[in-house]
């Protein structure tokens, strides 16, 4: 591929509204800080691995049901997964060996319980998004039981400071 030989030393990549169906052709890429792949069609998350100093990782408005392709990306500080279909804890496990993430996007997806949020109590947050989630226990609620979580140090919840 051009581009990938072309440009090797990229730091930035917005690769957003290019109807886009597979992660892939990255390899090469180690240098890259974001990666920004918002609003195509990728259902699966894959071909990340080799992106070690990634540090903002842009999936919204995809078609992603789980995280389970989320590789341990260890220098990953923000990461945007807002309006897919994710629902169910299994769904989130993989983000928790993204362990230096500070700011998650989980809104608008299709999370309907606090419970399903369980594996993001193990990183160090200081902000997330779970607005627009159908959430069954109710948002106030959801919100008051992230809050109380010993672990967790959120300045900022849904866009409001705490």
């Amino acid at each position: 591929m051009f581009w990938k030989q072309k440009f090797t030393g990229l730091k930035t990549l917005y690769l957003d509204n290019n109807a886009i169906l597979k992660i892939e052709n990255l390899d090469g890429q180690e240098h890259l800080h974001s990666l920004y792949l918002s609003r195509n069609l990728i259902t699966k998350i894959e071909n990340l691995e080799a992106l070690a100093k990634l540090e903002v990782l842009d999936l919204s408005n995809n078609n992603i049901s789980t995280l389970s392709g989320l590789p341990p990306l260890l220098s990953l500080k923000v990461l945007n997964v807002a309006k897919n279909k994710l629902q169910k804890k299994e769904d989130l496990q993989s983000i928790t060996s993204c362990v230096c993430l500070l700011s998650v996007d989980l809104a608008e997806n299709m999370i309907s319980s606090v419970s399903a949020l369980e594996p993001i109590f193990s990183l160090p947050l200081r902000q997330l998004r779970i607005e627009g989630n159908p959430l069954q226990e109710g948002i106030d609620h959801c919100k008051n039981h992230i809050l109380s979580h010993h672990g967790l140090h959120i300045a900022n919840l849904d866009g409001l400071p705490v």
